[in-house]
């Protein structure tokens, strides 16, 4: 739910039009520009309405919506009006967009009130028009329709897309976390390049260079250029270059093991009090030389770090536990044994394709905790039926289930808890210090946030580091029951308008209360998760901190 904003340009400042919530425009919008010498903005788009202010020609306004023959226009922070007979529009400021939700109710208005008009499937492309406070209004068939833009994200150029070779850039040596389901490596640092490569969610990454808003970095064998909205700095300290000789408490081995953690932190000593180094992603392999005291020292690269056993399995070719403790669930049975059970997606993100090998196109992207019917298996591959839509994935990112043993409640990955010097009450403190901010759609400040803006910002400023949106904050932390809630918990609810999609989070504050950033036009504030809406929607809660 990253968005780009734009600053309106505008002449005359009077206070007639009706007031936008959402007043800051974003990229996702169309642009025009005046055509006449002086063109008035009225406050309804008629002629009759009372005009509000004149703009020159040549100026650069920033179209939201359209009725008749009239644009509305962001006027000195109000929505107002203008004729659309002196307004030229830039046709390539509308942003290509894409879904990021399962399914996607397309509906007639802006509204979960409006009638639903049609389905969009996960990975379809849409071309945005405008926005009206957390809609997109997008081309749909031969006409147009509205989506939530909670499930979009935004693929398209702006005017400036990063190709200005005049922008500073400065070399830098950090490590990030890729938020972002998949993130696109380009050629440059802007929309117009090239993407030679994608690199996944929970991936670490090495950044050698920064430019406007864009980072530099090693992936897959290639370097490239990332946007920023989708890179998570990981802390981390230079380690001096260490030989790997046992010490009194530990003991010298040699063996090659697998990260289980989605994303497992690599410390400068055997212990949670010690610095984070590094962070490693789901199925990176590595050399362990020492073990001690549950904790493993490896390899990196010239240096070496020590990481908890309990993440690191050593039965590298996945024969063993599969950490389903003991269900029915089992990962790359045998292959003409699966036919008619059910295949659970245990990766973050899973590539449907139209064969067994990675050399077909993909169909569409499963999410973790999709659940799949099989219909046939060929090797290591099975083919399923995925909300409609039919084609292979790999069993390696999978668990099988007999029908019926799939288990019940919210399927959602966990990673460790965080050892803090900080506690849960420390994070409901610091939320309390943004109550009464403004909600605003994508906003990641104290100027004004949205519901999982805020709960980033708060855990960062205690160095814990949260993925951007809430769909991906869902997978972080330890799963804890609603009777067991503590301050600082993360409270997750769905959707009323798609139940199997996570749309909200909050910080639990204790007392049966939460503080959110509910929606436009409201603000950072208490609620009750006794409030009927909450109580119906409430889906599940992460402990992040030990």
């Amino acid at each position: 739910m990253n968005k780009k904003y734009l600053k309106g340009l505008c002449l005359l400042a009077l206070s007639s039009c009706a007031y936008s919530k959402a007043s800051v425009a974003y990229a996702d919008v169309l642009e025009g520009i005046v055509n006449a010498d002086v063109l008035n903005v009225r406050a309804e788009p008629n002629t009759s309405s009372s005009i509000v202010g004149q703009l020159n020609k040549n100026t650069k306004v920033e179209i939201l919506d359209e009725d008749s023959n009239w644009y509305k226009i962001t006027f000195n922070g109000k929505n107002c009006w203008v004729s659309k007979d002196f307004i030229s529009v830039n046709q390539s400021s509308t942003t290509e967009g894409q879904v990021t939700a399962s399914a996607l109710n397309v509906r007639d208005g802006a509204s979960t009130s409006n009638n639903i008009i049609g389905s969009l499937n996960n990975g379809t492309k849409v071309t945005i028009i405008s926005k009206d406070n957390n809609w997109y209004k997008i081309k749909y068939q031969n006409g147009y329709g509205w989506v939530s833009a909670d499930y979009i994200v935004t693929t398209g150029s702006e005017n400036n897309n990063g190709n200005n070779n005049n922008d500073n850039s400065s070399s830098i040596n950090k490590k990030y976390l890729v938020t972002a389901d998949a993130l696109n490596v380009r050629s440059g640092p802007g929309t117009s390049y090239g993407v030679i490569t994608t690199v996944s969610y929970n991936t670490v990454v090495t950044a050698s260079e920064s430019r406007a808003g864009w980072t530099k970095i090693s992936a897959n064998g290639s370097s490239g250029w990332v946007s920023n909205d989708y890179l998570s700095e990981v802390t981390e300290t230079n380690p001096t270059p260490t030989p790997p000789p046992t010490d009194n408490n530990g003991s010298a081995v040699n063996k090659d093991g697998i990260v289980t953690a989605d994303v497992l932190n690599v410390r400068s000593g055997a212990g949670t009090n010690y610095a984070v180094i590094d962070a490693l992603s789901k199925n990176t392999k590595v050399t362990v030389v020492e073990e001690s005291n549950g904790w493993c020292k490896i390899k990196l690269g010239n240096s070496y770090g020590w990481a908890s056993s309990d993440y690191i399995s050593f039965d590298i070719n996945g024969s063993g536990n599969d950490g389903n403790n003991g269900n029915s669930g089992t990962t790359n049975p045998t292959p003409d044994s699966v036919i008619g059970k059910v295949a659970v997606v245990n990766a973050s993100s899973l590539n449907l394709r139209s064969g067994a090998g990675t050399q077909y196109g993909i169909v569409k992207v499963l999410n973790y905790g999709n659940q799949l019917d099989i219909i046939d298996s060929s090797n290591s591959w099975i083919k399923v039926n995925a909300s409609g839509s039919t084609g292979w994935v790999s069993t390696d990112y999978v668990t099988i289930y007999d029908k019926g043993s799939v288990p019940s409640g919210p399927n959602v990955p966990e990673t460790p808890p965080v050892t803090s010097g900080y506690t849960g009450q420390d994070i409901v403190n610091l939320a309390k210090k943004y109550l009464g901010v403004p909600y605003v759609w994508g906003g990641t400040t104290p100027s004004g946030f949205d519901c999982s803006g805020l709960v980033q910002y708060v855990y960062k400023e205690i160095g814990v580091y949260l993925p951007r949106v809430t769909y991906d904050q869902v997978n972080v932390g330890q799963t804890v029951s609603r009777n067991n809630l503590q301050p600082g918990d993360l409270i997750f609810f769905t959707s009323e308008d798609d139940p199997s999609d996570i749309g909200h989070v909050g910080i639990y504050a204790g007392n049966n209360e939460f503080i959110h950033a509910p929606a436009p036009g409201s603000v950072v504030k208490y609620s009750s998760l006794s409030n009927v809406y909450y109580n119906k929607q409430y889906y599940t809660a992460k402990r992040v901190l030990k």
